[in-house]
């Protein structure tokens, strides 16, 4: 399984609005994707705005790669568009090796 994890440093003052526009909007646009998930990060010490975490999860190389190709900018695209720079967003892509 390949795994794109989009981590999101979120201000105070933002956190319900992004929330919403990220359960309401955006992950409805991705539903075909066979699982996403949203964390919040609990504790990150180097910060004191939240940080959350979306996770794609995809079957092979060639979905990732589509997303990393188009979902992923228009993800950019669309928070910059919806909180200008207020919202700093930095990807990890993972590979599942394994799982318990």
């Amino acid at each position: 399984m390949y795994i794109i994890n989009i981590t999101n440093v979120v201000p105070n003052q933002l956190q319900e609005k992004w929330i919403s526009w990220i359960k309401k909007n955006y992950l409805k646009k991705y539903s075909n994707i066979k699982k996403i998930s949203l964390i919040k990060v609990v504790e990150y010490l180097s910060s004191t705005d939240i940080n959350y975490s979306l996770q794609y999860c995809f079957a092979n190389k060639l979905e990732y790669d589509a997303f990393i190709k188009i979902g992923l900018p228009d993800f950019e695209k669309q928070t910059e568009l919806h909180f200008g720079f207020n919202v700093t967003t930095f990807k990890s892509e993972l590979k599942l090796i394994c799982e318990v």
